[in-house]
């Protein structure tokens, strides 16, 4: 699986982000240190986004499309698989 470097600079890009992620049927995983969170959950995404950078990984058949969507709402990088 693709991993990405992703970034928000505010609240509101945040809560886009998960409105989006929850348009889509596949998992997205985000990842900041040792903990990791569902990219669907508000709440998780709140919890660990205070830091610089999370990886993300997004697993699912339309990653693609939604990957070519987030890059609109978010600081997005490919960092390798």
């Amino acid at each position: 699986m693709p991993k990405y470097s992703i970034g928000f600079h505010n609240t509101k890009e945040m809560l886009d982000f998960v409105n989006l992620a929850n348009k889509f049927e596949g998992e997205i995983d985000l990842k900041s240190g040792v903990q990791v969170v569902d990219g669907k959950s508000l709440m998780g995404v709140l919890a660990i986004a205070e830091r610089d950078r999370m990886e993300m990984t997004i697993y699912g058949e339309d990653s693609q499309a939604l990957l070519g969507e987030m890059r609109n709402i978010a600081d997005i990088r490919e960092i390798g698989f």
